[in-house]
């Protein structure tokens, strides 16, 4: 096998000489300015160090600064009140009249009355015409003419034609309802003087409604009072009848009478004639003749007795009558009073706003099922275009109001409503105290808006701003913080110059809580102090 080939070989190189670079010679001129140069900053700081004063090691307080300006300024005074309407109008619950005792209600014992009197006077008439000649009927008469339940002598003739009404209250109790109605509880049956005045709250217009003039805004359980008006309506309807009824016997009654006069007078005139029998009569005839003559004579007499008292009697049980239908009459027209007065309608247009009361131990609003008191205030009626505004100030701020003062109005509900308004009236005495004694007495203010929005409705809290006095235009305002009194109380400013604080004398004009009009040597724009400066001059 060949040997492989030998590789070139590389020639050595030798050292190379390198020769050295030439040093550069230096400039003495350029090191010389150098050292000046430190040499003058060195010197400089020197002497700004000897020459500068004494700084003290404390640290100066900041003085805070405000600027003159001019314009408008206002002195206000703030209240605080609530909205209300001027113009409103409180509903309270009705006063209901009528009798409590349902006289003259019922109508059983009016037509059981009304059919004895009728009985004993048919009864009357007819022992008349049975026998004119019999003292007990004459009698029985003016019984039954004096009697407005009639008598033990004409009982049978009133039980049998008093039987059907009898019969009929009996068999509706003695209410002449029924007897299941007369066994339950007066709270709970038909009618009755304990329900028919009582006032439960049955329909209300929601809080918050607008309503017009004559619409129903409430209405009270009516179910017992219609009741009531019906019982009376028929009562009235009735005694009207009984009465025609009651003239009608009372004159049967009264010619029976005269019958029963006209019929003794005969009996005594057929005596008077008998007498003159006697010459031709046996002594026994004689006296019986004699017994009868007296016997008419004296019922006669009787009879003639008996005719006023008669008459007296038939205008008193007509008077009775008529006053019993008055009273009807009256409880009608009472219950029908009373009927509309359950009824409540709106008297002006406006919005309603229900009051509270107390119910189960809660103080809330009154609302539909609750049972109110005669007299009790339940609803308001509020025009809301009429709105004011109720507020109080503080005895010392009193004098500075004045009738017809502008002012601001905001409203907590609505922080970007503002409406104007001014002072229309102010209270001549103070606010009444509560039970301790109270010594920062307050006076009552009212505020009426001169502009309106529909969002304000009543018993919203506000707060007031009063224009107590007003400046459109003043040439220089000052922070109130900047004015300054010496011990001769004269006002002064601390103004900034360019050589510091300059103490400028000023007269004080119209001020409020943050500002004051100032006149003298100063102008707007100015830097004044609103801390004393340490050094003036």
């Amino acid at each position: 096998m060949p040997a492989p080939a030998a590789a070139p070989l590389t020639p050595v190189v030798g050292p190379e000489v390198v020769q050295p670079r030439p040093k550069k010679s230096g400039h003495p001129a350029r090191w010389f300015l150098v050292v000046l140069m430190i040499l003058a900053i060195g010197a400089g700081i020197y002497a700004w160090r000897a020459n500068r004063p004494a700084r003290n090691t404390a640290a100066l307080p900041a003085i805070r600064t405000a600027a003159i300006t001019s314009g408008p300024i206002e002195r206000t005074l703030r209240l605080t009140g609530v909205t209300a309407a001027a113009n409103y109008v409180s509903l309270i619950t009705p006063h209901l009249r009528g009798s409590r005792s349902d006289h003259n209600r019922d109508l059983s014992t009016a037509s059981t009355t009304a059919s004895a009197s009728a009985a004993a006077s048919k009864s009357s008439s007819t022992s008349s015409i049975a026998g004119t000649s019999s003292a007990p009927n004459a009698s029985a008469a003016f019984t039954a003419a004096t009697s407005r339940l009639g008598s033990s002598s004409t009982a049978p003739a009133t039980s049998s034609s008093t039987s059907p009404a009898a019969s009929t209250s009996t068999a509706m109790g003695p209410s002449g309802r029924g007897t299941t109605s007369d066994q339950l509880p007066p709270t709970v049956g038909a009618g009755g003087a304990s329900n028919d005045f009582m006032l439960v709250l049955q329909d209300v217009s929601p809080a918050g409604t607008m309503v017009r003039k004559g619409d129903q805004v409430a209405e009270f359980d009516r179910q017992y009072m219609l009741l009531r008006l019906d019982d009376y309506r028929a009562s009235v309807f009735q005694s009207e009848a009984s009465l025609k009824s009651r003239k009608a016997n009372l004159e049967i009654s009264h010619k029976s009478h005269d019958q029963l006069v006209l019929a003794a007078k005969g009996a005594l005139d057929k005596a008077r004639l008998d007498l003159k029998t006697i010459p031709v009569l046996s002594d026994i005839d004689a006296n019986k003749a004699r017994l009868a003559f007296q016997q008419a004579a004296a019922k006669y007499q009787q009879l003639l007795k008996e005719v006023p008292f008669v008459l007296a009697s038939e205008q008193a049980d007509t008077r009775n009558s008529e006053l019993d239908l008055e009273e009807a009459k009256l409880e009608l027209t009472r219950a029908g009073k009373n009927a509309d007065q359950m009824l409540a309608k709106a008297p002006i247009d406006g919005l309603v706003v229900m009051q509270s009361t107390w119910r189960g131990g809660d103080f809330g609003q009154i609302q539909r099922g609750d049972q109110l008191w005669p007299g009790q205030f339940y609803m308001q009626v509020v025009d809301p275009r009429s709105m004011v505004i109720n507020a109080t100030v503080n005895q010392v701020d009193v004098q500075n109001l004045r009738l017809g003062q502008k002012a601001r109005i905001h409203f907590d509900a609505y922080p970007g409503l503002e409406l104007p308004a001014h002072v229309d009236s102010i209270a001549a005495v103070t606010k009444p105290g509560m039970f301790r004694a109270q010594f920062v007495k307050e006076v009552a203010v009212r505020l009426k808006l001169d502009a309106m929005d529909n969002r304000v409705i009543p018993d919203l809290s506000i707060s007031a701003e009063i224009i107590e006095d007003a400046d459109g235009h003043a040439p220089a305002l000052a922070p109130v913080g900047a004015i300054f009194n010496d011990s001769s109380l004269k006002p002064h400013l601390f103004v900034q110059t360019g050589s510091g604080w300059q103490r400028r004398d000023v007269e004080l004009g119209l001020n409020n809580n943050l500002d004051a009009v100032v006149k003298g040597d100063i102008k707007p724009g100015e830097i004044v102090a609103l801390d004393p400066p340490p050094v003036a001059p």
